[in-house]
């Protein structure tokens, strides 16, 4: 048996001047929060088994790459003309938080009464391409309008991610062979950052 997931979501939240606008800004008289959150508990599961009066074969592969991201931003602007501007707020919060959870089993059996042989492959990876990012852009102006104030500002980016990867096989014959792969891999990037301008 062979399962294959891939899961590539994206969970955004963005704060941008309309195209063409220099004049859109945001006015709060309490705090303002920018959040991306995203969850996901993968738990994949390949079996099988074979059996013959002579030989008997089995093969379980069971991968999962997760290439998901989870993006909060205050967009770059071109210049202080078109920044994101915040002006007036408690305190401004920009975060971004990802949970990752993947567990990948691949169990198998073969008999023969002649030979047997079996083989089991998990792999369950992070990718690169998965992300947890928080910004603030070029250009943001919070704050920083006369006679306006903003109490405080914090960026912040979390990842928590857990991979687990097991095989078994079983192999039952007058000649017998067996071969098992397991790998959990996190490859993933976590990034908070402030831009100038």
């Amino acid at each position: 048996s062979v399962a294959v997931v891939n899961i590539g979501s994206v969970v955004k939240a963005l704060v941008r001047n309309p195209t063409g606008s220099t004049t859109a800004a945001i006015s709060a008289g309490g705090d303002v929060t920018v959040s991306a959150v995203f969850t996901d508990d993968v738990d994949v599961l390949a079996v099988a088994g074979s059996g013959s009066i002579n030989v008997g074969l089995g093969a379980e592969v069971a991968i999962v790459s997760d290439r998901s991201q989870a993006i909060a931003s205050l967009d770059d602007g071109s210049s202080d003309a078109d920044g994101v501007r915040i002006v007036q707020a408690g305190q401004v919060t920009v975060s971004a938080t990802a949970t990752r959870t993947v567990a990948v089993t691949a169990d198998g059996a073969a008999a023969g009464a002649a030979a047997a042989a079996g083989a089991s492959v998990a792999r369950a990876r992070i990718d690169s391409a998965a992300a947890t990012t928080a910004s603030v852009g070029e250009h943001a102006q919070i704050g920083v309008q006369t006679g306006s104030s903003v109490a405080g500002l914090t960026v912040s980016a979390s990842s928590t991610d857990t991979v687990t990867a097991k095989t078994v096989a079983v192999v039952v014959g007058t000649l017998a062979g067996e071969g098992n792969e397991a790998r959990a891999e996190i490859a993933d990037t976590v990034t908070a950052s402030i831009g100038g301008g």
